[in-house]
């Protein structure tokens, strides 16, 4: 049997976002792609001394349109990733997974009991092909 192109990632029912699930005992945790609504904790984590002083080209002080302008790179980052992927599931159906340029997921959140999800941070990854 083989496996979507998309796995591991699940896909938000509601939004139909992709995400990934850390499994247990964190799997309170998921990696989404960035949204518009974490321009504001985007400024408030990087503007953090405690962050930004290990941070190699990050601004100081990050501003609004510094948490823009990475929101929007990260985002379009993730679009075209996902689309690379839905465009290999329709050309390899039946085939073992491709190889993709990077990752459709890159915001690292917390679910909350209530469902409501809190922005932690966000990770840059490297996909090495063979």
């Amino acid at each position: 049997m083989t496996r979507s192109q998309l796995y591991p990632l699940q896909t938000d029912p509601e939004t139909g976002e992709p995400f990934f699930r850390l499994p247990a005992p964190l799997e309170n945790i998921i990696i989404t792609p960035a949204r518009p609504t974490d321009v504001t904790d985007l400024i408030t984590v990087l503007d953090n001394p405690a962050v930004y002083k290990w941070l190699d080209g990050a601004p100081h002080p990050f501003l609004e349109e510094h948490a823009m302008d990475r929101s929007g790179k990260m985002t379009n980052q993730s679009e075209q990733v996902l689309k690379e992927m839905r465009k290999a599931e329709e050309a390899f159906p039946n085939e073992p997974r491709q190889f993709a340029s990077g990752s459709p997921v890159n915001v690292i959140r917390e679910v909350q009991a209530d469902g409501s999800q809190v922005y932690v941070g966000d990770i840059k990854v490297y996909v090495l092909a063979p």
